[in-house]
């Protein structure tokens, strides 16, 4: 359970990055 809540953490804000610089990009 800590495991996929720190992965979470990790990746959510990855994601929004990701997405962010896409949507900048476009």
């Amino acid at each position: 359970m800590r495991t996929t809540i720190v992965l979470l953490a990790f990746f959510l804000p990855l994601l929004a990055q990701t997405c962010t610089v896409q949507m900048q990009t476009k």
